[in-house]
């Protein structure tokens, strides 16, 4: 009996010395839960994270458009067609381009590619400058092929546009605008910055 009730004391003698030792390995109660919050706030301070990165890249795309849509608003609005000016009579005094500068301010060094009626190239058009307007060019048949670029509302007869040539047309329309850059618009109507030249 004795020696029962010695091993039952002994017996809880080691498992009051090992009950320590397990609980400082596991730890308590308020340490788990404070370990469980510390890693639901590590889990959600990278998920905010990669949010407001996936937000910034967001933002500068928008921005990086914003940008490059201020950059193009003068170039769009820069543009040149095939014309004739037609009498009172429904006749055809000339031919000829239109060049229109919808913008507020000036172009420069602007160069016009044109076909005449056999879809031969003429000798294209050139500007040092062009101020805002709409401005008519008659073809000629002197040496510079092209008159001086008269406003349309200058003229008593009508500027219209030839739409349904397929030889007569403007190929190409390059020019610089008032920030420096350069531009061409294309037969397609693409509008495209050029390569700035040292």
């Amino acid at each position: 009996m004795v020696t029962g009730a010695r091993d039952a004391q002994i017996y809880t003698s080691k498992e009051i010395a090992i009950a320590p030792k397990v609980d400082s390995m596991i730890g308590t109660s308020p340490e788990w839960i404070s370990a469980f919050a510390a890693v639901g706030a590590l889990v959600a301070a990278t998920g905010a994270a990669l949010q407001a990165k996936s937000l910034f890249q967001v933002e500068s795309a928008r921005d990086q458009a914003a940008a490059q849509n201020r950059k193009r608003t003068q170039a769009r609005a820069i543009s040149a067609w095939v014309a004739a000016e037609i009498d009172a009579d429904d006749r055809e005094c000339s031919y000829g381009m239109v060049i229109s500068n919808s913008s507020s301010e000036m172009i420069f060094d602007v160069r016009v590619e044109i076909t005449g009626k056999a879809g031969e190239p003429l000798s294209p058009a050139t500007f040092t400058v062009l101020p805002p307007g709409d401005y008519y060019l008659a073809e000629t048949a002197e040496k510079w092929v092209w008159s001086y670029p008269s406003e349309i509302g200058s003229f008593e007869n009508e500027i219209r546009p030839i739409t349904k040539s397929k030889r007569r047309r403007i190929t190409s329309l390059a020019f610089r605008d008032s920030d420096d850059v350069r531009w061409r618009r294309f037969e397609s109507g693409t509008l495209q910055e050029l390569a700035t030249t040292s």
